[in-house]
């Protein structure tokens, strides 16, 4: 009511309008996004968490999720980016803005969010949600005021609500030392191969070879099989050579980072990955860690006690 029918035409166009693939194809989670693909598909599930830490890969998870998946929601697929938003009261003026919803005659633009959604079956993913847990409300009410509606959230913690599914990414496979018998055996693995890759994107001569291939392991078992801190040292390749990373590992890993035209500061470096969970924790939780900073390997719950 109110809003006329071109405006109708342009918030059905921009819902019907595909989402855009990622430029970088992605590397291993071919399981991970089979199970989670079956998981947002089965009628029983309404609401879904991807979690993990920084750098993990939940956001590209998600992209190549709703690129698999959009034949199976009458009303398509949307992704919305919350890492431009800072205020949790924000969050449904981002929802309506990623959906093209014209502003309501009467009443909050939460409730027209609903309202809206209300009828449709459509796979909503927000990402990047972990600085927004205040509208945990909100997204509670969106996801038990729309049947037919499946909500995808990553963030680095679950939502601790009824209805929620967590399924919590883990980094991707290292070759062990034990299992390094050929260069056929530490190929297979999952970070060397995003190693290789993403090195051959910055040098298209890199090849995994007799040479490198343990050097390349070691590293990727350094960085604990993290997508992020591998993507950024296997970037590198062309100024630091895989040995002299691995030789100089403690002194270069602070320096490794993308371009500085990268969009998303938050994973430009290792540094700011980190600096993103810390600078979000309360002050209490963030003294708690810089005490347990003395422990330089982990530590048992009984040592930080």
């Amino acid at each position: 009511s109110g809003v006329s029918a071109a405006t109708r035409e342009g918030v059905e166009m921009a819902q019907r309008q595909p989402e855009q693939r990622p430029l970088l194809e992605m590397i291993g989670r071919r399981n991970d996004l089979a199970a989670l693909a079956r998981l947002v598909t089965d009628p029983d599930v309404r609401l879904v968490s991807v979690c993990g830490t920084g750098g993990i890969g939940k956001t590209r998870l998600a992209q190549e999720l709703i690129c698999t998946v959009p034949d199976d929601f009458a009303d398509g697929v949307k992704f919305v980016d919350l890492v431009p938003v800072h205020d949790a009261r924000r969050l449904p003026e981002r929802i309506a803005s990623a959906l093209a919803l014209p502003p309501p005659d009467s009443g909050s633009i939460g409730d027209a969010v609903i309202r809206h959604l209300a009828g449709l079956n459509m796979l909503l993913v927000l990402d990047n949600l972990e600085h927004l847990l205040e509208s945990t409300p909100f997204v509670q009410d969106l996801a038990s005021s729309c049947p037919d509606l499946v909500l995808v959230i990553t963030s680095r913690q679950r939502l601790a609500i009824p209805g929620e599914h967590v399924f919590e990414l883990t980094p991707l496979g290292v070759p062990m030392p034990q299992g390094l018998t050929s260069l056929e055996s530490i190929g297979s693995s999952d970070a060397v191969q995003l190693f290789v890759r993403r090195a051959q994107a910055a040098d298209r001569t890199f090849a995994l070879t007799n040479e490198n291939a343990l050097d390349i392991a070691a590293i990727c078992r350094r960085l604990d099989g993290l997508p992020l801190a591998i993507e950024l040292a296997a970037s590198r390749v062309t100024e630091i050579p895989p040995h002299l990373i691995l030789r100089n590992f403690v002194r270069i890993l602070p320096f490794l980072e993308r371009s500085s035209h990268d969009p998303d500061g938050r994973h430009r470096t290792m540094r700011n990955a980190i600096s993103w969970s810390y600078e979000s924790l309360p002050p209490e939780e963030q003294t708690l860690f810089a005490r347990l900073s003395v422990f330089q390997s982990g530590f048992t719950l009984e040592g930080a006690q």
